[in-house]
């Protein structure tokens, strides 16, 4: 089965394998009604859910959602480009059309030309753009200038400051977003100093906009909560789950000393409200 971009392999034992621009991503899939499920393995692009419908050709992937929102980076581009793309819960807008798929890709050196399209990123054009990705999924060379000018809309955005967001820093190299004794002015945006939130999202940038009214107008109205995830144990050990691969923690490659510190802990917490935590964070079966 094939999405166009990838090729699919189902098994009759629920096992699979995907095939993106050559490289193999082995999975476990279960089919529920019209819901295609897909478990992968480590190192895969991302665990999706897929709404399927049957037609004349087959089963078909018609729309899908990423549950994970992994990032697929491509090898043959860390020279070039240094390519990465993602396909995130869809739609990403209310208006979005329902038979359309929005897709984000971006390049860590916009100064090198491309595997397939030779200039820089930072000089071509939205079709260009499109037709680089097109290349690099898989996509024949005598189709991808059809699709990127026909099939596809690219709209490009130059941020060269993007990694900036990253960048360790100290508690004062940031402005609060009132600063102490300030009284007509505000500091907005992802690079303001707001407690416990986390940059690169609209909400940081809404909140210290609303932080700033509410502070300096005196208005009595509190700024929504950032979710104290790190503080909730549940939400740790789930976490745990994910960075493993999403298997028991008897599953893991464990040295005979770190064997038996596992098996004195389990016996410590059998009976115990964290043994109940662990199995509900998939840790334990």
């Amino acid at each position: 089965m094939s999405d166009r971009n990838c090729v699919y392999t189902f098994r009759e034992d629920g096992s699979g394998e995907l095939r993106l621009s050559g490289a193999p991503y082995k999975f476990r899939f279960t089919l529920s009604g019209r819901t295609l499920s897909i478990d992968f393995e480590a190192e895969a692009p991302a665990d999706c859910e897929y709404e399927i419908a049957y037609t004349d050709m087959g089963l078909e992937l018609t729309a899908g959602k990423v549950t994970t929102g992994g990032i697929v980076t491509v090898k043959d581009s860390t020279d070039n480009w240094y390519l990465s793309w993602t396909i995130n819960r869809q739609p990403q807008f209310k208006s979005q059309d329902p038979n359309m798929v929005l897709v984000w890709l971006y390049a860590l050196n916009t100064n090198k030309e491309g595997n397939y399209v030779k200039k820089a990123m930072r000089n071509c054009t939205g079709k260009e753009v499109c037709e680089e990705w097109l290349y690099h999924i898989g996509i024949p060379e005598n189709e991808i200038e059809d699709l990127a000018s026909n099939a596809c809309n690219t709209t490009t955005c130059f941020m060269p400051y993007i990694n900036a967001f990253f960048q360790p820093r100290k508690n004062e190299d940031r402005p609060h977003v009132v600063p102490d004794g300030a009284v007509n002015f505000a500091f907005l945006g992802q690079f303001t100093e707001t407690p416990r939130d986390t940059i690169f999202t609209i909400e940081y940038s809404m909140r210290t906009g609303m932080e700033s009214v509410y502070t300096l107008l005196d208005i009595d109205r509190g700024v929504p909560e950032v979710w104290g995830s790190k503080y909730d144990v549940r939400e740790l050990l789930r976490a745990c789950y994910y960075a493993i691969d999403k298997k028991p923690i008897t599953q893991v490659p464990l040295t005979l000393k770190e064997k038996m510190l596992l098996k004195t802990v389990m016996k410590k917490v059998k009976g115990t409200d964290i043994e109940i935590l662990m199995k509900e964070s998939g840790l334990i079966e």
